[in-house]
């Protein structure tokens, strides 16, 4: 009996994604890429004139990204986040559901199934944005709205698979807005961006010690904003327009071992680069880069310190936006 079409097309991308063993008598292709996926926001058809889906991009085989399977709508799908094995992404949905104003989902990128996330829909958490996960996509921290202003926002973290709060009362400063978290592979360190200090700064808060984090520094009276964090949470990555840049905003990568900035000679233009996605052994970072037009994705080893060749994954005539980073499955 064959599977379900959905079934089968996910499987399908999946064995593009994997490759094929010799084992089964097929030669694997060869990979000449990172082995990582990068997941990312764009307009580019088929998406609806005006809209925008999600795509995946097979860093290591360089093939063309493709829609996964169950996600093209008629609706906007993104920002999105995956889970650092690749097995699941969490993302943002203007599509209609009866009886609910929910808009954040979960995705099986096993089997190509969408399920709808109720706590992010249910008071106090309106208007959630912007969902990163765990490791293996148990915990999702997102931002919601708290009030009228543009900074009334503010950061929580539930169980996805089990659609519940998990309080994080140290997180949160009165009078602050606290938004684009992200989470370590394991869900004990949440990175945010917040206006505390009377710009935007990037934080970094511990769940099991309900407390913030030092980040000796890091911490400057320039916009720092867009955080991800590595699975180990030992580096994170953010955008700045702090001086000594390149361009308008540039893409920075903080170790905390060292507390320092990496070198990152070739990442940045004179234009801006933003958003930043961390792979998940904290080697390479994606970002949007502005130097050719209205949005461009570029990958970025910091081990070899260079650019990372992407063909197949930008298109020339729209624009590609807020990356995330798995490993391949």
């Amino acid at each position: 009996m064959r599977p379900p079409a959905r079934l089968a097309a996910a499987l399908a991308t999946l064995v593009l994604l994997a490759g094929c063993s010799k084992d089964h008598g097929v030669i694997a292709p060869r990979l000449a890429g990172p082995p990582i996926v990068i997941a990312f926001m764009s307009n580019r058809p088929p998406s609806t004139i005006g809209g925008n889906d999600i795509y995946f991009y097979d860093a290591a085989s360089g093939d063309s990204a493709t829609m996964p399977p169950g996600l093209d709508t008629f609706y906007d799908e993104g920002p999105m986040g995956l889970s650092a094995d690749g097995r699941w992404l969490a993302f943002n949905s203007t599509r209609i559901l009866t009886g609910t104003l929910a808009t954040m989902f979960t995705y099986d990128v096993l089997i190509g199934e969408t399920r709808l996330l109720n706590t992010p829909g249910s008071a106090p958490y309106y208007g959630a944005q912007s969902p990163a996960l765990s490791g293996d996509g148990r915990y999702l921290a997102f931002h919601y709205i708290t009030g009228g202003n543009l900074f009334d926002v503010s950061v929580a973290l539930i169980d996805a698979q089990a659609d519940t709060v998990v309080p994080v009362p140290g997180l949160h400063m009165p009078g602050a807005g606290e938004y684009d978290a992200a989470l370590s592979a394991d869900g004990k360190l949440i990175a945010f961006t917040s206006n505390r200090d009377g710009g935007s700064g990037v934080f970094l808060y511990s769940v099991a010690g309900d407390s913030l984090v030092p980040l000796p520094g890091l911490d400057t009276p320039y916009s720092e904003t867009g955080v991800s964090i590595s699975a180990d949470g030992r580096y994170l990555a953010f955008h700045s327009n702090r001086p000594g840049g390149r361009g308008l905003f540039d893409v920075y990568v903080y170790d905390r071992q060292t507390e320092s900035l990496l070198p990152m000679p070739g990442a940045n233009s004179p234009l801006s680069e933003i958003n930043p996605a961390l792979s998940p052994d904290g080697r390479y970072v994606a970002y949007t880069s502005e130097d050719e037009g209205a949005g461009d994705i570029r990958l970025y080893d910091l081990v070899e310190r260079k650019l990372v060749p992407v063909a197949g994954l930008n298109h020339p005539y729209f624009i590609d936006r807020f990356p995330s980073v798995s490993n391949r499955p």
